[in-house]
């Protein structure tokens, strides 16, 4: 993902891995960064059960 978003020209905020560019101020969200899991699963480390959790949510672009 990193490498994607520093192509869009919008790195990860300080990622040490890619070069440093200019970045928009901070309160410019004219494109803002959109992130969405459709799925999410992982066992419980103190339940020790699955989880599973499941989105209905869309991007909009």
């Amino acid at each position: 993902m990193r490498v994607h978003l520093n192509y869009l020209g919008i790195p990860i905020l300080n990622d040490p891995f890619y070069p440093v560019v200019a970045h928009k101020a901070n309160d410019n969200f004219e494109q803002p960064l959109q992130l969405l899991a459709k799925q999410i699963y992982f066992i419980d480390p103190v339940l020790n059960q699955e989880m599973n959790f499941n989105s209905k949510f869309e991007l909009t672009l």
